[in-house]
Formats: C-alpha cells, structure tokens, sequence
C-alpha cells in the first residue's frame, strides 16, 4: 500500500509536470479576453464573466475523470511514453487555431494514431526512453480511447444551457443587426493511466486485460483538454446540442466497436481512425449547411425586440423568458429599441409587466417586482442595438 501511494504521488507530480496543465490555463485566458473585448465593443459592456470558458466543466471534469480513472485502473489501460508525447504535440499545434473545436478527440487521438504509422520511420532517431514495441494493443487501446472521449464529448455537450452560451451580434447581408450563440468551453480532465515507469510490480495473473509487455509499473494523471466550439443562428443552443449529442453517440459507439473487432481483424483497427476522421467532418458540414440554409432565429422582428441572450440569475432568468422570443410590450407600451424597453421600465419602479411573443408566436405574459440592484434591462440581451 505504501508503495502504490508513492507512485500515486509521482503521477501527481507527472500531472503538474505536464506543460499541458498550464497552457490549459494561458488558453482559458487569452479566449476569455478576446471576447470580453469583444462583447464590449458590441454591446457596450462585458456580457459574461472573465473565464467563462470553464463555468460548469469543473466538477463534471473531475468527476468524468475519477469514473474514467476507475475504468482505466481496472482495465489496466496503459499509455507508453510516446503516446503521451504525440498526445501533448497535437494538443499543441492544434490549439494554435485559437478554435476549441480543434481540441477534441478524433483531431487528437486521430493525428497521434495516424502517427504511428510511420514510428518505424522515426523510430531511429527517438531516444531509447521513447522507444516501443508496437503491439495490437497500443493500436486498440488508442483507438479505443478516440471513440470513448466522443462520448465524453457529447455528455459535455448536454451540459448545454441556452443562458450559458456567448451570444454575438453582427450586421448581416442586408444592414440589419443579426445574432448568433457561440458555444465555446474547455475541459480540463486529470485522466490516470499505468505507464511503464514505476516500482509496482503486476500480482495478478489477469491483470491488465490488455498485453503490458512489462514486469513493472507505475501511474500518470495525464491532463486532457477537450474543446467545444459551435457557432448556431437558426435554433437555440440546446435544440442543437440534442441534435449533435445522439450523432456523436452513434459515432462514438462505432468508433469503438471497430477498434475493439481490430481484435478478430487487424485493418479495422485504422478503419475506426478513418470512419471518426470523415465522421466528424460529416458532422460538421452538415451543421454548416444547416446553419446556411436556415432562418435565423435572432433576426430582428416586426412585432417588438427579439432576445438574443439571458444572463444567468438575473431577473429575465427567473421570469422564464428564453432566447428567441420577443418583447412585445413592457407595462403596456410598445417596444422596438433597447432604448424604449429601458423608458418602459422606469416608468413603474415597482413592478414591471412583460408582453412575450414565444418561439410558437403566442403570446404570454411575465411580470416581477422591481428590487434596487436589478439589472437595468433584466438582465436580457437584445438583437437590435
């Protein structure tokens, strides 16, 4: 026992060893600081909190981490050196982008998998601390994995709130004002695996499941970083990421289910690369082309001021008005501008009454007291300037 708490400590140290855990951070904070800028010149104030990226992936993250960490420990799922440098190189260069949506599974489980192909190529100038004996195993186990953090993906993406997303206006094609909702958020997740680095010895004769090739082990906390990125104007971020969510499962599942036949036959274990490779790429043209052909949901209206966000917790939040709907009238006066939404409002202090046109076009009513410390516009975020 004494022992195993010993390496566990030096896979603690392993995980802030990694460059990965820092620029994890140096990415949260230059995206944060970009859109704030950014929101304040489109909205004249900061819309959400400085590294907002992370908000709710915290706790999920870890938790996500502990049950996966049970699942590798007892599966004995392990990760040579190499892999772990492939993993961090293509972490790297495909954060560059400055997209999150770079950072997901496929991209970099997929690259570092493609990688492989050519280790007998590179393998004479790796130094002997990088060098494997390429198994069927490692080929599985990596694969394996690719499809497994589609899932993970795709639970993240259920965490979806439409109050959560960072919302955008622009001029469209034809002068107007439009809106868009970016989803944009990074996960940060410890993973632990067993490494061929350690003191531990292996005292079952199962165990692990899958061919170590070693007499001894140690452990890694491995910090991964998964993205998410989607620009959405026709529908509301949850309708999306339902949409999304089942497609990834489908596509993870498959993912795996080949990796995993690679035992019977061997060129499956690439097809699963390729099948998550175009799959994903699917996913995203069709999302694109939907987005394109679409009407968008946060044009302006005719019959008052349509609401492109909702600040979490604010009075809007508590009333039930969702983004896409529209503001019709406030105590009983018409509204069409921000301008004359805030007039209507100060002209009770005391109680505020909102006429709503909801995604249906029915319309309904909300109202609340006022309380000093309220946000000026109820804490909504229009289309229209």
């Amino acid at each position: 026992m004494e022992q195993i708490v010993i390496e566990l400590l030096k896979a603690l140290g392993w995980f802030f060893l990694n460059p990965l855990f820092y620029w994890f951070f140096i990415l949260i904070y230059i995206s944060s600081k970009k859109r704030v800028e950014k929101e304040r010149v489109t909205f004249g104030y900061k819309v959400f909190p400085t590294l907002d990226e992370w908000y709710g992936l915290k706790r999920i993250g870890l938790i996500v981490s502990v049950l996966l960490g049970i699942l590798f420990i007892g599966l004995g799922i392990f990760l040579p050196p190499l892999m772990i440098v492939l993993l961090i190189f293509y972490s790297l260069i495909f954060s560059l982008s400055g997209k999150f949506s770079w950072l997901n599974s496929v991209y970099i489980f997929g690259s570092s998998s493609l990688t492989w192909l050519f280790y007998p190529y590179f393998e004479p100038y790796l130094p002997n601390s990088l060098k494997v004996t390429l198994t069927l195993d490692h080929w599985i186990i990596f694969t394996s994995l690719m499809g497994l953090f589609m899932l993970v993906e795709a639970f993240l993406l259920t965490r979806t709130r439409n109050d959560q997303t960072f919302p955008e206006r622009f001029i469209g094609a034809r002068g107007k004002p439009m809106g868009q909702h970016r989803i944009k958020k990074l996960a940060l997740l410890p993973l632990i695996f067993i490494w061929p680095i350690g003191d531990l010895t292996l005292f079952f004769d199962w165990w692990p499941v899958f061919n170590y090739q070693g007499e001894s082990y140690g452990f890694i906390i491995f910090p991964l970083l998964l993205g998410l990125e989607h620009v959405i104007s026709t529908r509301r971020p949850t309708d999306f990421s339902r949409w999304l969510v089942r497609r990834l499962l489908l596509l993870g599942l498959l993912v795996i289910t080949l990796s995993l036949l690679g035992f019977l036959y061997a060129p499956l274990i690439l097809l699963s690369v390729v099948v998550g490779l175009i799959g994903r790429e699917v996913l995203l043209y069709l999302t694109r082309q939907q987005e394109a052909n679409g009407t968008s949901l946060y044009a302006p209206s005719t019959k008052g001021l349509k609401v492109l966000a909702v600040h979490p917790f604010s009075p809007a939040s508590e009333m039930g008005i969702e983004t896409g709907e529209v503001i019709s009238k406030v105590n009983g006066c018409y509204v069409t501008t921000a301008a004359e939404f805030y007039e209507a409002l100060q002209s009770n202090l005391a109680f505020c009454k909102l006429e709503i046109y909801n995604l249906d076009g029915e319309i309904r009513f909300a109202q609340r007291a006022n309380y000093e410390g309220d946000h000026h516009q109820l804490g909504l975020v229009f289309v229209e300037g």
